[in-house]
């Protein structure tokens, strides 16, 4: 655990019965207040998140089943909508995509639509990590 912080309130004198005596000291405190955090973080079952993207592709219609896949299959994406080609044959595809399978993703486009597709991604929020692929990261001390 990093970061963490815990703060007491209260008055220290009140359990030792002894007026102007501290019933513990720091150290004692300090044992006892780590043992009871490391039991609740442990008791809470956390889980990693991540965060995730919007994601915004324009394509012609032609390569739209491809970046499709790509993007649920290979990205881990859900698709939230997809566009019906405008006048200039370009069709296109939302989705929420974590970020992390996303590096890389300009060059995977270029390669699947030949150089005619684009995309945006914007900040959407965090999302918990499938189990497996926490597991890895857990494991392996890292994306």
């Amino acid at each position: 655990l990093t970061d963490v912080r815990l703060v007491l309130t209260g008055d220290l004198e009140a359990s030792s019965g002894v007026p102007g005596v501290a019933s513990a000291t720091l150290p004692a405190l300090s044992a006892c207040i780590a043992a009871a955090a490391r039991g609740l973080l442990q008791d809470a079952a956390p889980r990693l998140l991540e965060p995730t993207m919007d994601l915004s592709v324009s394509v012609p219609t032609s390569f739209a089943g491809e970046v499709l896949a790509d993007v649920t299959k290979k990205r881990r994406g859900v698709v939230l909508q997809l566009r019906e080609a405008g006048p200039a044959g370009l069709g296109g595809v939302e989705a929420r995509v974590p970020l992390a399978s996303l590096l890389g993703y300009a060059t995977s486009l270029r390669s699947i639509t030949q150089g005619h597709g684009a995309f945006a991604m914007r900040f959407y929020g965090y999302d918990l990590v499938p189990e497996n692929i926490a597991c890895e990261i857990i494991e392996g001390g890292g994306y």
